[in-house]
């Protein structure tokens, strides 16, 4: 643990080294796929999540910019903003590209964005050595991997109970990350929101205080669940 990668390692290998690893399950399952079947670039857990996400790309493709429902056919009027499914579907549209395959782009830029923000917030917090790299692990692994490891090699069985990360898939960032295209983004608008926040109360020069409500603003529009807890912050 006393090895202490430079700048470029945080700001290049790592991002990136997460944006593939989190994107390589997407392509063993296109590489598995069957013959005369299409796959549509999703992952478990949540099927009906991920194929209504794809539908909302979907309207922007056509042309929406104001969405209807996901989970219904009845009849209604658009009344729903989202603008980061809007951009996936406008990129798809202007190049007939795939939505799922441009969905993964999106995602994989995300988990980069994503750890940018960490690394920042990591380096005015003066995380160095252990506290950087146990930060490091816990922001990227949350719960950890043991219920998923298990399951790999076989050994699911041993155990009385199952692990955490298999039956709260949340808990697992990594998983989070890979498999649901809005959470790259919203951890990262939480990351860059805290650090803002204390940017602004140490009365620092600049807009911090307005880009924090700006980054409020925008987990709003995108992924509003955790957004009551930074508005207490």
């Amino acid at each position: 643990m006393n090895w202490k990668p430079r700048e470029p390692f945080w700001s290049v290998v790592w991002p990136l080294s997460w944006a593939l690893l989190t994107a390589a399950p997407y392509l063993a399952a296109w590489l598995a796929a069957p013959e005369g079947y299409r796959y549509l670039w999703l992952l478990p857990p949540y099927a009906s999540d991920s194929q209504a996400y794809l539908a909302w790309a979907r309207q922007a493709y056509l042309g929406a910019f104001v969405f209807k429902l996901k989970f219904t056919s009845i009849h209604h009027a658009p009344f729903l903003v989202q603008p980061f499914f809007f951009m996936v579907g406008k990129v798809a549209s202007w190049g007939g590209w795939e939505l799922g395959v441009v969905q993964l782009v999106f995602k994989s830029f995300g988990v980069a964005v994503f750890w940018t923000a960490f690394r920042s917030l990591a380096r005015r917090l003066n995380f160095s050595g252990v506290a950087l790299w146990s930060a490091t692990l816990l922001a990227g692994f949350g719960a950890g991997l043991g219920g998923t490891l298990l399951h790999l090699l076989g050994l699911a069985t041993i155990v009385d109970h199952m692990p955490m990360d298999i039956w709260f898939i949340d808990s697992n960032t990594w998983w989070s990350l890979t498999w649901n295209a809005l959470f790259p983004y919203s951890l990262a608008l939480i990351v860059f929101f805290i650090e803002a926040l204390d940017r602004a109360s140490s009365d620092e020069k600049g807009p911090w205080a307005w880009l924090a409500g700006l980054a409020l603003a925008l987990l709003l529009l995108m992924h509003p669940y955790v957004a009551p807890l930074l508005a207490l912050l």
